[in-house]
């Protein structure tokens, strides 16, 4: 991208990524886990489901563990 843009060995990223308007790796991987919160929400279920107390986690959502033929073979 250096080489492309003209930019020399000393530049930063975060300058080149602004100038060229691409995301870093990590805010594309963000950006994609919010599209999939938003786009499956009526799936997820919410901590406040599971119990009927008040908690100050009671609003995250809740993450589904699944376990694999090779675990259950072992």
């Amino acid at each position: 991208m250096r080489l492309i843009s003209n930019f020399g060995k000393d530049a930063s990223y975060r300058v080149l990524f602004k100038t060229l308007n691409i995301l870093p790796l990590p805010c594309m991987y963000i950006r994609e886990i919010v599209y999939y919160i938003k786009m499956n929400m009526g799936g997820l279920e919410q901590n406040s489901i599971r119990h009927n107390y008040n908690t100050r986690h009671r609003s995250d959502l809740q993450c589904k563990f699944c376990r694999t033929d090779i675990l259950e073979k072992m």
